[in-house]
């Protein structure tokens, strides 16, 4: 018995018995073999161990899926004869998607995102065989959803869509299916991963009178994020208030706030 996928590799790729005789040696003969198999000898004298091996042929690979048997009949030159049955499962080929890495993009909230593309290639164990791509997320596009491949590798190439993936706030995770719709063997996914960093803002620190005191806490903020500014008097001085376009917005030397969505300026206020 062997079996394999449309175009094999076909396994195991052969079979070996032994014939003897009682005593002496005896003329044999073998008949009923397919077309599928090749036998090492057809006939002969088999004495104390004579071994015949039967190899899975190239003709094997063109046969399509389904089960072949046949009865391979051993007759001895007194008459007598054994047989033993052969049997070839051919099953529908295999899909194959190499590179086994998953897809993996990331960049700040309006893009741009890196990489931009990812390129896979999708092959046949054996013949041909028709393929579909499912669950696909938004902000991927693929240069061919289904299709035929051969034992031949196709090159299927996923780009980030620009335009939906800068609407997105967040990062997302999806199962890409690659399906084998021909005959199911060989289904498999990759995951598809976006992060989408929060967008960067400007936090500008400004002290009144200058003289009067120092502010920390400034630079490039990520919106939303937590943010804590001081401001520190120098000498007799003393803090008054944090003021945002001439409103004041806290009384604590040191103001923790969510960073807007907003380039923005504070000014510590002095006394």
């Amino acid at each position: 018995m062997a079996s394999g996928p449309q175009g094999g590799p076909f396994l195991p790729p052969s079979f070996s018995y032994t014939l003897s005789a009682a005593s002496g040696s005896v003329g044999y003969a073998i008949s009923g073999i397919p077309t599928w198999l090749t036998a090492s000898s057809t006939s002969g004298t088999a004495s104390s161990g004579t071994t015949v091996t039967f190899t899975v042929n190239t003709n094997a690979k063109n046969l399509t899926a389904n089960t072949y048997s046949a009865t391979i009949t051993f007759t001895s030159g007194t008459g007598q004869s054994f047989q033993r049955t052969a049997t070839l499962t051919v099953t529908p080929p295999a899909l194959q998607v190499t590179p086994a890495t998953d897809i993996t993009a990331s960049g700040q909230q309006g893009g741009p995102f890196s990489p931009t593309s990812f390129t896979y290639s999708l092959s046949a164990t054996g013949g041909s065989l028709r393929y579909s791509i499912t669950n696909l997320p938004s902000w991927l596009t693929v240069s061919a959803a289904s299709g035929t491949v051969t034992t031949r590798a196709t090159a299927i190439t996923f780009r980030v869509n620009t335009t939906a993936a800068d609407r997105l706030s967040a990062g997302t995770v999806s199962n890409v299916n690659f399906n084998n719709t021909t005959g199911g063997q060989g289904n498999m996914a990759r995951v598809a991963t976006l992060t989408v960093n929060p967008e960067q803002y400007d936090l500008t620190l400004a002290a009144s009178p200058t003289a009067d005191g120092t502010v920390s806490g400034g630079g490039t903020v990520a919106e939303g994020s937590s943010t804590t500014v001081t401001a520190t008097p120098n000498g007799s001085h003393s803090f008054v208030n944090w003021t945002q376009n001439a409103k004041v917005v806290s009384t604590s030397a040191s103001y923790t706030f969510a960073m807007p969505s907003a380039s923005i300026t504070l000014t510590a206020h002095f006394k």
